[in-house]
């Protein structure tokens, strides 16, 4: 009986299912963690810990929600070649590049931005981090979140919206991956658009979802490997303060 009404149900509420399932939460938390910056009592800063705690708990939250959708959408007749998920090292360079183009548009946009002074201090000021993860922590949501995040807001979006103009796809698709990581601050738009704008650009030509989620990863290692140098840093500094002090 569940099934039956699960495959009788439109594509519009489909999507919302799969939308709302996967997503909604995430979007939610990001957009209240995103308006306290503009709330009349907030301090015009915030602070987000990263801990082995939240990665092992985003990582099992993918993986229910996961749980879920699989079963639903192979009901609704999708099937694993509809995320064109092929695999080969060619692919692998081609994350590479991906990466490159994205830091390329995203450094001119954050330029062009800074000239007509639309980028103050105290935006760029207004997100700080921590971070306390382990390589234990890191390696499960390398590969949990690439393939979660990838596979609905672009290789789900695009095949369920084939029949829509590709370029409101990738407009819906980049908005949408805003949405969610508007927790990191204003300034996140300097890097998650142009993410959003070269991935979904790329998919739409040659439709191959392996680039970005190779690319993803990526990107979350170098976050992992930016803030412990930060950490081993600020360490060594402390240390040779207390050393000429003693």
């Amino acid at each position: 009986m569940l099934t039956a009404i699960i495959r009788k149900l439109p594509p519009s509420i489909e999507m919302a299912v799969v939308l709302l399932l996967s997503l909604g939460l995430l979007i939610c938390v990001s957009i209240q963690r995103y308006l306290q910056f503009f709330s009349p009592i907030s301090s015009k800063n915030w602070l987000h810990r990263y801990t082995d705690m939240g990665m092992y708990s985003i990582t099992i939250y993918e993986l229910i929600v996961l749980s879920v959708l699989v079963p639903f959408l192979f009901i609704r007749n999708w099937r694993l070649k509809d995320l064109n998920l092929h695999f080969s090292f060619k692919l692998v360079g081609v994350a590479f590049l991906l990466i490159i183009a994205r830091n390329i548009v995203s450094n001119v946009s954050f330029g062009i931005f800074s000239v007509l002074h639309l980028v103050t201090p105290e935006l760029e000021k207004a997100f700080n981090a921590e971070s306390s993860i382990t390589i234990y922590s890191l390696i499960p949501l390398l590969v949990i979140n690439s393939i979660f995040e990838e596979s609905i807001v672009v290789g789900y979006l695009f095949k369920r919206l084939e029949h829509l103009n590709g370029i409101l796809v990738i407009l819906l698709s980049t908005l949408i991956r805003q949405l969610y990581h508007l927790y990191q601050g204003p300034m996140s738009c300097f890097l998650i658009i142009p993410t959003g704008l070269v991935f979904s650009l790329y998919y739409w030509r040659y439709k191959r979802l392996t680039p970005l989620v190779v690319a993803h990863g990526i990107d979350n290692l170098v976050v992992y490997l930016t803030y412990t140098y930060h950490l081993s840093q600020i360490v060594y500094s402390n240390y040779l303060t207390q050393k000429n002090l003693n």
